[in-house]
């Protein structure tokens, strides 16, 4: 697909990632993270067939996931 990329991990642990436009979609596990036009990461996530929000902004990606679940990879 133009404009996108994936991110192997399925050896290392490492969640796999497909980014298209300024979207970070982990793939499998229903949660996304996408940049706003502020420079603020936001965290997405999937049910029932829709994207809804899912937490507060952060500058960091990956801040705003860990602050949905602490100690959890995004």
């Amino acid at each position: 697909m133009p404009g996108a990329d994936a991110v192997p991990g399925a050896d290392t642990g490492v969640p796999r990632l497909r980014r298209v436009r300024a979207r970070w979609t982990v793939a499998g596990a229903g949660r996304q993270l996408r940049l706003g036009r502020e420079g603020r990461w936001w965290p997405f996530r999937r049910e029932a067939g829709q994207w809804l929000p899912a937490g507060p902004g952060a500058p960091d990606p990956a801040a705003a996931p860990a602050a949905l679940h602490p100690g959890e990879a995004c």
